[in-house]
């Protein structure tokens, strides 16, 4: 997963505003990336997951086959940022 750097101007990253980078994890309120080799914490409002509807998607095939928790942070960022993603295909043969 990969998301792009959207900080105020003032902020020490805003250098990075508009590059991607790849995501090392997403939590409830936060998303940590690899910009540099370092890991660097950002708000959800900071930053925008690319592809998030194929983000979710993934994320809900995970939660449907073995309880993955990514699916409820992404679902967290998406309603912060005001996201409204389309409907999720149900792919677990269980």
């Amino acid at each position: 997963m990969n998301a792009i750097v959207n900080v105020k101007k003032a902020s020490s990253y805003s250098k990075y505003n508009g590059l991607t980078f790849p995501v090392i994890d997403v939590l409830d309120r936060i998303i940590c990336m690899d910009i540099d080799n370092q890991s660097v914490i950002f708000s959800h409002k900071e930053v925008i997951i690319v592809d998030i509807q194929n983000e979710l998607q993934k994320a809900y095939d995970m939660y449907n086959w073995s309880g993955c928790r990514l699916f409820n942070k992404l679902v967290a960022y998406a309603t912060v940022n005001k996201i409204e993603c389309g409907k999720l295909e149900y792919n677990c043969p269980a």
